[in-house]
């Protein structure tokens, strides 16, 4: 009786042996032995064995683990270099790293996002098709027939032409990088008046001109400047026939013409004076 029972305990033994064994997910199998994980925030400090269970600590500060694990140490966190153009979006804890993003108008250069790139702005002429994002760089194109952009930009795209109204006329045409002019078309009132305006004016510098020319105004003008012109006497010796004539005497006689060269009227009513010995 006692062979049969040592005999099935053996068997049982076996068979125990043989059979896989299999352990929790927070759990890892060390020496035949399911040993436990540590839980995100905490690294193994001593490994379990056949007496003791895994201990675990916690990360120190600036350390990470983000999972179950059975590491010796933790993970350092991610350091957001403002140089490499990164900016600091979420703080990191013991159960999770920092998360880096790049700064405005930049963008990842790769899928490791080593370092952000600037992102490139439109020229004029040039729309915005797809603004940039953390990943990609901003996309552009030409603006097609109709359109026109005349900034540098990183988000507008091309604006169409402005159109003519009823009223207006087209001044410039549009172009890539200019909008279409346009002005207001000029009212046939305005081009009567203008003209109206004309003829009033050549109507009264003729009026003006024939006058003048009929009535001589301007001849008479200046006929009475000449004739407000002094007339200037010129003095002529005597001559010396007569011993005992005064010396001292002279005579004063006008001119034959004025200073224009125009010959002196004679007054009506008085004849020319001889001296008492011509007579």
């Amino acid at each position: 009786m006692r062979f049969l029972l040592l005999f099935l305990l053996l068997l049982l033994s076996c068979s125990h042996k043989g059979v896989a064994l299999t352990c929790k997910n927070t759990e890892y199998l060390r020496d035949g032995k399911c040993c436990s994980l540590c839980s995100p925030g905490k690294k193994v400090s001593q490994e379990c064995d056949a007496q003791i269970d895994t201990v675990c600590e916690n990360c120190r500060s600036g350390e990470f683990q983000d999972k179950w694990n059975r590491e010796t140490s933790c993970h350092q966190h991610a350091y957001c270099d403002p140089n490499a153009g990164k900016k600091e979006v979420t703080k990191g804890t013991a159960e999770r790293n920092v998360e880096c993003l790049c700064q405005i108008d930049r963008h990842c250069s790769g899928p490791t996002c080593e370092i952000c790139l600037k992102n490139t702005p439109c020229s004029p002429g040039n729309g915005v098709t797809q603004t940039a994002t953390s990943t990609s760089d901003t996309q552009c194109s030409p603006c097609a027939e109709g359109t026109f952009s005349n900034t540098t930009s990183y988000n507008d795209p091309c604006i169409s032409w402005k159109s003519c109204g009823n009223e207006e006329s087209e001044l410039f045409p549009g172009n890539s990088t200019s909008d279409k002019v346009c002005r207001m078309k000029p009212q046939r009132s305005h081009i009567w008046i203008i003209v109206l305006s004309l003829i009033f004016v050549v109507l009264i510098t003729m009026a003006l001109c024939f006058v003048s020319k009929k009535y001589g105004i301007f001849q008479r003008k200046k006929e009475k400047q000449q004739f407000q012109e002094p007339v200037k006497l010129k003095r002529i010796p005597i001559e010396d026939n007569d011993p005992e004539a005064d010396p001292m005497e002279d005579c004063y006689s006008l001119p034959d013409t004025t200073a224009q060269g125009l010959p002196v009227a004679q007054e009506q009513g008085k004849d020319s004076h001889m001296s008492q010995e011509e007579q």
